[in-house]
């Protein structure tokens, strides 16, 4: 009987080791490795002590250029050049605002309509670009041209990224006027980052 109690004695200390092992006093898993079947999992969703994954994973060359042209713009200069390179088809181009309107607009609204035509602008650029190179790839010819497709899919980039500038400008601008005037210029200084206002 002894000898019964002691091993149910034992088998008792193994259970509490083992819990123990597992679980600390403070809550925390204590196992070097915790692995789940497949329901818990699915059940208990992803980890949020660990950081978020990127569902899409971009080039690191592309990401420092995009991101540079997103916060700065292209420049003057550079738009241009790509706008004068890729003019849009008519159909891609910018709508025109109905002559019996326009003279009805005050200075402000004809500001922002025109706004609004150069973003559309550059999105016709973007798309003819794209066009390009897609045309390209959906064409016959077996031998494809890498240096074109790369030059025109680059270029699309920087007009998107030109575009991705002009909302955060336009944001920007939408916001200042309405907080208080001693905050404005303060706020006009401040560089966006991940925050409209840094």
């Amino acid at each position: 009987m002894r000898s019964s109690a002691t091993g149910d004695e034992s088998s008792t200390l193994q259970s509490s080791s083992k819990a123990s092992d597992t679980i600390t006093a403070d809550g925390k898993d204590d196992s070097d490795v915790v692995i789940l079947d497949e329901i818990a999992a699915r059940v208990l969703g992803d980890d949020p002590s660990q950081p978020r994954l990127q569902k899409n994973n971009v080039h690191p060359q592309l990401m420092v250029r995009w991101c540079t042209w997103i916060n700065d713009g292209l420049g003057k200069d550079k738009l241009s050049a790509l706008l004068e390179s890729y003019e849009a088809l008519s159909k891609l181009s910018e709508h025109k605002i109905n002559p019996e309107l326009a003279h009805t607009l005050s200075d402000k609204a004809k500001k922002r309509d025109s706004y609004f035509l150069t973003t559309q602008k550059i999105a016709g650029a973007a798309l003819t670009a794209l066009g390009l190179a897609t045309s390209s790839l959906l064409s016959n010819d077996k031998e494809i041209n890498r240096e074109f497709l790369l030059e025109k899919l680059h270029d699309s980039g920087k007009l998107i990224s030109q575009l991705h500038h002009g909302q955060l400008v336009g944001r920007r601008a939408c916001i200042i006027p309405l907080v208080k005037k001693n905050l404005r210029q303060v706020m006009c200084d401040l560089k966006s980052d991940e925050f409209l206002f840094g």
